[in-house]
């Protein structure tokens, strides 16, 4: 490892020589992760895994109680797949550095809005009220029928444009209790109202992301579309858009929100190890 800006993965394989000299690897890897963020995906920690493990190396690989331990007094951030290990470091490359855990969260409805904000809760993170001020700013060009501005936000039946969009972004970025802006997208919006409206509601919140407006970052998190081939370009045709901008691009609420835990619960170490 070196002590650069940029991520360092670490794998450790229970297929492979299990760590040799563990009072080594904690010392190595504290002195690194409050300069370089330490990404470890370690295998074989449950019963069943360790002795998966066993059948290659010989030995118990897992030792959950003696793992746990290195996790929470070396800074490395755990994952559990190699999923989360890129969901993390796709977040920590595009994300400015923050701490808090406050979440608005905008785009589901209903039903949707109500599975967001649970999601976000088991992750760890907080889904607080808007301020009363906020929310009757909000209500001046929103109507009171069949939305809600509490926050997670309901108000897509009510947005007349693009711009509306983006204007709502901007009051939840205002808002102090909000750290982090969560946007659930549908890589169908395009067909509501034609691709020119979706094309200009993407480069609005890819321009309001890249300059950060408020200090707030901005979070897009893909809904599912099906399995046919259109919903998986529209979905890759999203993902380039805020990608080219900056904008970390996650495949929905749960994956999201997992990563933004594990990447301020970082901070929040380093901030402390500064300290």
């Amino acid at each position: 490892f070196t002590a650069e800006t940029t991520p360092s993965c670490f794998y450790s394989n229970p297929g492979t020589r299990p760590v040799q000299d563990g009072a080594k690897l904690l010392r190595m890897v504290r002195r690194i992760a409050p300069k370089k963020p330490v990404v470890v995906w370690k295998g074989g920690l449950t019963a069943q895994g360790s002795r998966a493990a066993a059948s290659h190396t010989g030995s118990l690989a897992g030792q959950e109680a003696i793992w746990n331990a290195f996790f929470r007094q070396s800074g490395a951030i755990r994952v559990d797949s190699i999923d989360q290990m890129v969901d993390v470091l796709i977040g920590l490359c595009r994300l400015p550095r923050f701490t808090g855990r406050g979440v608005g969260l905008m785009g589901g409805a209903g039903g949707n809005s109500v599975a967001a904000a649970d999601i976000c809760a088991r992750a760890g993170l907080d889904v607080p009220a808007l301020s009363e001020e906020i929310q009757q700013e909000l209500r001046t060009f929103i109507g009171v029928a069949g939305t809600s501005v509490r926050n997670p936000m309901d108000v897509g039946m009510q947005l007349r444009g693009p711009d509306d969009f983006v204007r709502v972004t901007g009051f939840l970025a205002r808002d102090p209790a909000i750290d982090a802006i969560v946007i659930e997208m549908h890589p169908w919006w395009g067909r509501f109202g034609g691709a020119r409206r979706a094309r200009r509601m993407m480069d609005n919140l890819a321009r309001f992301a890249a300059a950060a407006e408020g200090g707030k970052p901005v979070i897009i998190a893909l809904r599912g579309a099906g399995e046919s081939l259109d919903s998986a370009k529209a979905r890759l045709r999203m993902m380039q858009r805020f990608s080219e901008a900056g904008v970390p691009v996650f495949q929905g609420v749960e994956r999201a929100s997992t990563a933004i835990a594990k990447i301020t619960e970082y901070y929040r170490w380093v901030q402390e190890a500064e300290g």
